[in-house]
Formats: structure tokens, sequence, C-alpha cells
């Protein structure tokens, strides 16, 4: 599960975050999910294309008028298959 708070200083009203995933040693980065600053800021990936015994890096991103930031990558490493 994946779960984040509002920055401290969001320069301005937030109006997106979003969640993306990359692959460990992989520069390519997929937007898994958006939300709205309403929304509950957990996410829990469900994707079919998460493998067992894998690394995957998450970020938080967030925009608001001004543009987007975007928050330091996090590592999850998934369970061996049963």
């Amino acid at each position: 599960m994946i779960i984040w708070s509002e920055p401290e200083l969001p320069n301005g009203v937030i109006l997106q975050y979003g969640i993306e995933r990359r692959l460990a040693n992989d520069d390519d980065i997929v937007l898994v999910q958006t939300f709205l600053s309403s929304d509950p800021k957990q996410y829990l990936d469900q994707s079919a294309k998460i493998m067992p015994s894998t690394t995957y890096y998450y970020r938080i991103t967030a925009e608001n008028k001004v543009g987007r930031a975007e928050g330091p990558w996090a590592s999850v490493t998934t369970k061996p298959s049963s």
C-alpha cells in the first residue's frame, strides 16, 4: 500500500496527484494512476503487470497551476509467488 500526505509547502493549491512506477535499473517510467486532491491519499498496485520477486520504484507527483513536482523514488520488492 502506498500512502502519502500533502506537501508541507505546496506552492499553491494541488489539483491532482500521480503515482509513477519503474523497474529497478530501467528508465521507462509508467504513470500508474492519477488522483484528485480530494481523493484518499493511498493506493494499492494490483496491476497484472506486477511480477513476483521483483523490485519496483514508485514516486508521487503533485500538480498545481504553476506546474508539477516529483517526490523521491521509494523501492518496493514484491513477494515470491506461492
